[in-house]
């Protein structure tokens, strides 16, 4: 078996206008055993099911796919019959345990349904996949459709920022270039005679590759294969390389001999004189920014590129910097008791320092020189 036959960067469609699935299903499910394309693509996108209550998953199920549907609401959508949206997962590429209905809108404009996805694999600039398929009828108004679309799509990346999400179906007459800025449509080839009506948008660039399909059955529509050619960013950006410094065995056992030996009085903290006034401190960090607090004043700040990528152990030890420096005007000449989660830090800074990480070391004694200006 080839690697990640089941996982590829994104996820592999199969798309189209079927004008009636259950009546294609023999053939659905012949052509997905005997062709690779159909048999290994991640999701399978129909629209124009023609399915209603009456009929059960199980006709319109092949093995090995998950069938997720939305009927058409004749109350919703004005029209008694057609219409219908479907998603075939595959078993092998999302468990159906993980997946989940983000969006179901039907009016007289538009039916639109997005499926919410947590396939075994994704690049990791992408939490999770979105699948939107929609279908706009012949007699739509195109504004109107444009503006659910557009609220409906605002509202899953509100949701959910760091999603890939694709939107296929069937726009007629409607074109999403300047509703949807930020996505690419990557249909070139016709789908129903020579005009191209069936289209994906999905918010990667360079994501896919298009080939067409024979119709399934008497469908007017030819169906679209999408093939990832995406490529993740751990794989196009350049390698970071760092220079780390480090002790030789000798040098640490030296100096470690040396600084217990000549300050014993480390290993318990260094008092700072007798306290006669003290303030206590709250300090908090994260990878993306760090926060402080005294009695009922706040402070807070997000770390700039340089910060970007270091050690949580180093981001709480300069909050605790940054915070001791932003309430200097009011805290010096007073003892300040500094409330850290972090066991770390804490050794550091009553240890004025250590042996472990040079950087953490710098930083404690800038710190301790602070607090010293403190607590004369």
């Amino acid at each position: 078996m080839e690697k990640r036959r089941y996982k590829p960067c994104l996820p592999s469609l199969i798309m189209g206008n079927v004008r009636s699935l259950a009546n294609k299903m023999d053939e659905l499910t012949a052509v997905t055993k005997s062709q690779k394309e159909y048999r290994e693509c991640s999701l399978m996108c129909f629209n124009e099911t023609w399915l209603h209550q009456d009929i059960p998953d199980n006709n319109v199920s092949i093995s090995g796919f998950q069938t997720v549907r939305a009927d058409r609401d004749c109350t919703e959508s004005g029209k008694r019959k057609g219409g219908g949206l479907a998603v075939l997962v595959n078993n092998r590429w999302c468990s159906p345990d993980h997946i989940s209905i983000k969006e179901r809108i039907c009016c007289p404009d538009i039916e639109l349904f997005a499926v919410g996805l947590r396939p075994y694999y994704l690049p990791r600039e992408f939490s999770h996949a979105i699948i939107v398929t929609d279908y706009i009828p012949p007699s739509a108004n195109p504004t109107s459709a444009c503006d659910v679309i557009h609220s409906a799509i605002a509202r899953l990346q509100t949701k959910h920022p760091s999603a890939f999400i694709a939107i296929s179906g069937d726009f007629n007459h409607v074109t999403m270039a300047t509703t949807l800025p930020t996505f690419t449509q990557y249909v070139s080839c016709p789908t129903r005679e020579e005009r191209t009506l069936d289209l994906l948008y999905a918010n990667a660039k360079d994501a896919y590759s298009c080939s067409p399909l024979p119709p399934l059955g008497r469908s007017d529509h030819n169906l679209v294969h999408l093939n990832p050619c995406y490529v993740p960013l751990v794989k196009s950006q350049p390698a970071t390389m760092r220079t780390v410094r480090r002790w030789s065995e000798e040098t640490y056992e030296t100096l470690q001999v040396a600084l217990w030996t000549t300050a014993l009085g480390l290993r318990e903290g260094v008092p700072l004189g007798p306290v006669r006034s003290r303030v206590t401190i709250t300090t908090d960090a994260s990878e993306a920014g760090w926060g402080t607090l005294w009695g009922n004043h706040p402070a807070w700040g997000r770390w700039g590129p340089f910060w970007r990528g270091t050690h949580i152990n180093l981001l709480e030890l300069e909050a605790v910097y940054r915070a001791l420096v932003y309430f200097l005007p009011v805290i010096q000449g007073k003892h300040v008791l500094v409330q850290i989660n972090n066991s770390t830090v804490v050794a550091y800074i009553n240890h004025q320092g250590g042996l472990r990480s040079w950087s953490l070391h710098n930083l404690a004694k800038s710190s301790s020189g602070l607090m010293l200006r403190v607590c004369p």
